[in-house]
């Protein structure tokens, strides 16, 4: 199961959820919602009666779903004509089949609008500063690999992450610096305590993600936002509420 998180196939899909099925040949896709701290998912209009991704080859069995260094979605298909655990199968019906068919191998498609072109967002993750750029990218490879290059100079990155975070006046942006940057060594309480008070709630469900990450008893704070006026957070805080208690 992947969220698509990107943008080259267009807004209609972003924040959509595809799921692989390998043994009905096919990749689902479900429009995500969210309401009062629930997410529900449904059907595109355009797929009521068919799928994102189907073929009549029974030897399709697409395994992985991801979003390309393109911003394509990358799909695996491993490519078999059997792929149940023998132990399941009657040893009469072994006998008849070639359950090694197919091993040597597989494909990976790439689905992307038509006449798109293959292009990678130009990013310098050699520096900090390239990397706290990226973060900003529409193209989630770009973003994923800065947030992994960031941890190499902790130091650097903090600050600028900071000056990032106190720049930006879109939520999704802050959340992005706010998330990298409670991620560096010894940073997490100090950004879960800065973004408790914060008023989007965006930002304060951050706070409660972090609050997963940490050793320290964070537990007056996760039990505050328990009373919070919004789901999202409530959500957030219940899931970290398990961590901190272990019930």
């Amino acid at each position: 199961t992947m969220v698509y998180r990107d943008s080259l196939l267009g807004e209609e899909f972003a924040g959509d959820a595809f799921v692989c099925e390998p043994v009905h040949n096919l990749v689902s896709r479900r429009i995500i919602s969210e309401k009062d701290g629930v997410f529900t998912a449904r059907r595109s209009a355009n797929e009521a009666s068919s799928e994102f991704l189907a073929s009549s080859d029974s030897w399709f069995r697409p395994v992985m779903i991801r979003p390309g260094p393109d911003g394509a979605l990358w799909v695996a298909d491993m490519y078999r004509f059997v792929i149940e655990h023998p132990e399941w199968i009657p040893p009469e019906w072994q006998a008849k089949l070639n359950l090694q068919a197919g091993n040597n191998m597989g494909r990976i498609y790439r689905i992307a609008p038509p006449g798109s072109q293959w292009q990678v967002p130009s990013v310098d993750f050699t520096t900090v500063s390239g990397c706290v750029a990226a973060l900003a990218s529409p193209n989630h490879c770009a973003r994923a690999t800065a947030l992994s290059m960031l941890a190499s100079e902790p130091e650097a990155a903090a600050r600028l992450l900071d000056k990032a975070y106190r720049a930006a006046t879109e939520p999704h942006l802050k959340a992005r610096y706010a998330w990298a940057a409670g991620m560096l060594p010894g940073q997490a309480e100090a950004w879960i305590e800065r973004l408790a008070g914060e008023g989007d709630d965006r930002l304060r469900a951050v706070a409660m993600r972090l609050c997963r990450r940490v050793e320290g008893d964070v537990l007056s704070l996760v039990a505050a936002a328990a009373e919070d006026d919004s789901p999202l957070v409530r959500r957030e805080a219940a899931i970290a509420l398990r961590g901190q208690t272990g019930d």
